[in-house]
């Protein structure tokens, strides 16, 4: 079943164990290494990473990149922040996914992209408050896209994905 992210009001107190898993690399064609290009005082990546902190749903983040060697400097800068970060295969993005999602015991996973920093926190929360109100397989804004870009949410039961 798929349920479409609207705005709602949400409570949190459900005991899901809902996973946000980052998908990031340096090795972008058309802006390489954007993902840690400078803004203010921090990497784009960081800004990200900074507002997931926030969310009230689910505290478990994980960056999720490369072996490639070119993204030695997220991992860095994971490991400088107290964040985890995982490496997977760099052209199958699902399988690094697939990976994570097997070897924990979440329920759901919320899939981010890196290239989106002013994601709005509070669409995760309001996705894993949604999830955890019916028996969705996907939860998700973006088919049909109901929010704009850079504020996509995509929400996956981990037994449905795997």
């Amino acid at each position: 079943m798929i349920h479409l992210l609207r705005s709602i009001l949400f409570s949190w107190d459900s005991p899901l164990r809902v996973a946000i898993i980052v998908q990031a690399r340096m090795g972008s064609e058309r802006l390489p290494g954007k993902v840690m290009l400078p803004i203010g005082n921090k990497p784009l990546i960081g800004h990200l990473l900074e507002s997931l902190l926030h969310c009230k749903a689910t505290s478990e983040i994980i960056v999720a990149t490369t072996r490639d060697p070119i993204d030695d400097a997220i991992v860095a800068y994971c490991d400088q922040q107290d964040l985890v970060s995982y490496r997977g295969e760099e052209s199958n993005v699902a399988s690094r996914f697939y990976e994570l999602a097997a070897s924990h015991t979440w329920d759901a996973f919320v899939r981010v992209s890196a290239d989106s920093p002013l994601l709005d926190h509070q669409l995760i929360d309001q996705a894993i408050s949604l999830f955890g109100s019916g028996s969705f397989d996907l939860v998700t804004n973006i088919f049909p896209r109901t929010f704009p870009h850079g504020q996509s949410v995509e929400l996956l039961r981990t037994e449905t994905f795997l």
